[in-house]
């Protein structure tokens, strides 16, 4: 358990140096951020075996969590209809909205197949 934490300690500052860098924030602000993110508390478990992994690796995983975050915040002196546009678009882009639709429900396999037959046989059909 001693030997976790001086490897945290080792590279702790490396991933602050890191993130201050990428999001321009000073070092309070980055260690705090961190630390109240899944990554960081991740990074602070001994089971998850993160603190084994490299500051760059750690950082890239805490800017994907990070970002992932930004795209639902409503940012500021930004109103609601702007805030929903901008989710929809970003959500779109990325292909959430259809993933969600196609997977509401459950489909049999048999059915999935059937339902892939006919449109093939439909497309077979518009084709001569």
């Amino acid at each position: 358990m001693e030997k976790h934490g001086t490897v945290r300690g080792l590279i702790l500052p490396s991933i602050v140096e890191y993130l201050s860098k990428e999001f321009s924030w000073d070092e309070n602000e980055a260690l705090e951020q961190f630390y109240t993110s899944g990554v960081g508390a991740a990074f602070a478990d001994d089971e998850s075996g993160l603190y084994g992994q490299s500051p760059l690796y750690i950082s890239a995983l805490f800017i994907e969590e990070y970002k992932e975050k930004q795209v639902g915040e409503k940012e500021k002196n930004e109103s609601i209809d702007s805030a929903l546009k901008r989710f929809r678009r970003e959500t779109s882009k990325v292909g959430i909205i259809p993933g969600i639709r196609k997977h509401r429900y459950y489909k049999k396999h048999s059915v999935k197949r059937k339902r892939k037959s006919e449109a093939a046989r439909k497309k077979r059909r518009k084709q001569f």
